[in-house]
């Protein structure tokens, strides 16, 4: 019986037994589609890292924190002249939109950035967070379950393309389906090795790991 032998398709070790072109694989699957959406989670992976994990994150991102002012919507920097006075002080002079300060101190409070504030007339001081041990291992945490989430979406892509395969399989010869679900397998798990490659090295650049 054809095929009785081979490796079940599960099996994590499994390559394909003969390399196909893409104008073979875009036969029974879109490759290029299943390829351009492994990347996109990758970089979105990448783009969280910047974004959230930065040990300097908080200094870097005051600006951005929303402020609402009578039903309208401003960043702190527009209401806002923002000067870092030091690693862990940000002073905000507030003498152009007084107005909004009481907005402003809410939306820092509630901004999860851990920012303390003293307000002094139309000035705010802004006390950040030190860059603890315990902070680096809240980050590296972090860092892991982006990937964990990263993970998920990209074993959900792989299964999404595996059925495409087995639904446009009738009419192609059996090696070219079984060929093509190594490929898109491997090409995953290859993807799932490159993300968690990315996380280790953010990992220890939070823990200050050389």
């Amino acid at each position: 019986m054809q095929g009785a032998n081979r490796p079940k398709h599960s099996d994590k070790d499994a390559k394909p037994k003969v390399s196909l072109s893409d104008e073979e694989l875009s036969e029974v699957v879109r490759i290029q589609q299943f390829r351009s959406e492994m990347q996109k989670v990758l970089q979105r992976l990448q783009d969280s890292f910047v974004k959230h994990l930065s040990l300097h994150s908080v200094a870097g991102n005051i600006d951005k924190i929303r402020v609402h002012v009578d039903s309208q919507e401003y960043s702190l920097a527009e209401v806002a002249q923002i000067s870092k006075k030091s690693a862990q002080l940000i002073v905000l002079n507030m003498a152009s939109f007084p107005d909004a300060i009481k907005a402003a101190l809410k939306a820092i409070q509630e901004s999860g950035m851990n920012i303390s504030t003293q307000q002094d007339g139309t000035t705010v001081f802004c006390h950040l967070p030190k860059v603890t041990r315990e902070h680096r291992e809240t980050l590296s945490k972090n860092a892991k379950a982006l990937f964990v989430k990263a993970k998920e979406d990209l074993v959900a892509i792989e299964r999404k393309y595996l059925k495409e395969i087995q639904k446009n399989k009738l009419g192609i010869s059996e090696d070219v389906v079984y060929n093509a679900s190594l490929q898109v397998k491997m090409e995953a798990e290859n993807t799932v090795e490159q993300a968690d490659t990315m996380t280790k090295a953010k990992q220890k650049e939070l823990l200050g790991e050389k």
